[in-house]
């Protein structure tokens, strides 16, 4: 059982639907106010639809949206601003932000022989640069010695490396590379907790688009999840019982890597 989040601020990236909808909607409901975020004009009624039903589960919290590609150059001062104007009232000297969750990533199935640099671009940019960019930004306004958390949402991928996946696989294994990095940089001397988690195969909307092969080899290595089996451990890593966990990446697949 994890303690109550109440006061707490939350910002949750690419949290329109699947996984990021899911946390953000159980941290909400352990009472953390929640800055939600998406990027495709697609996806503007369900980030809508969480937000009402955050509203609906715990009415005191406070709920906002930013619309923006977390691979855009700017993106960490987008974010500065809109978590100011949210749980600060545009003051940036009071901001303070407890609970940081990547979960916003371009996830693309190409072979070497179809990838272009204008794909590459786009994957790097959002799931390395839009993380890095992001934190930086916010680090200032991450309190110390108060059990403050960032957390990345990788993939059982980065380590079963499946074809087709060369660059997604690569980021993901990068930004477990920040947890441990920013881990022996800040975290421990700060008593910041930062750590990932690799889900593995999922049900969501997105696993529903990625190819029919690559989906029947994943499920005979490892059993089908729901967006709740992440989100339980991100609302774990998230809470003060988590304190004594840091640099590390957290099994979310079900036991899958065992297999």
């Amino acid at each position: 059982m994890t303690s109550s989040l109440a006061g707490r601020n939350a910002i949750v990236t690419g949290s329109s639907r699947g996984i990021g909808a899911q946390i953000a909607l159980d941290l909400a409901k352990a009472g953390a106010n929640v800055l939600l975020n998406y990027k495709s004009p697609s996806s503007a009624t369900k980030v809508e639809a969480v937000m009402k039903e955050i509203r609906s589960i715990n009415p005191s919290v406070r709920v906002g949206i930013l619309h923006a590609n977390v691979g855009d150059v700017d993106i960490g001062q987008k974010f500065l601003k809109s978590s100011t104007d949210l749980f600060a009232d545009g003051d940036a000297s009071q901001l303070k932000i407890h609970i940081l969750v990547h979960n916003a990533s371009d996830t693309r199935f190409r072979y070497l022989e179809m990838e272009t640099w204008e794909s590459i671009n786009d994957q790097l940019q959002a799931n390395i640069r839009g993380p890095f960019l992001i934190t930086q930004a916010l680090r200032p306004h991450i309190p110390n010695h108060d059990n403050a958390r960032i957390i990345f949402v990788s993939s059982v991928s980065s380590r079963v490396c499946g074809p087709g996946q060369a660059m997604y696989t690569a980021s993901k294994s990068a930004i477990e590379s920040f947890a441990r990095t920013w881990n022996n940089e800040f975290g421990v001397r700060q008593g910041i907790t930062i750590n990932a988690v690799n889900p593995g195969p999922v049900q969501t909307d997105l696993w529903d688009e990625a190819p029919e092969d690559f989906k029947k080899a994943v499920l005979q290595q490892m059993p089908m999840g729901a967006p709740s089996d992440v989100s339980d451990v991100v609302l774990f890593l998230a809470s003060k019982e988590s304190r004594w966990v840091s640099g590390s990446v957290v099994s979310t697949n079900g036991g899958g890597m065992t297999m």
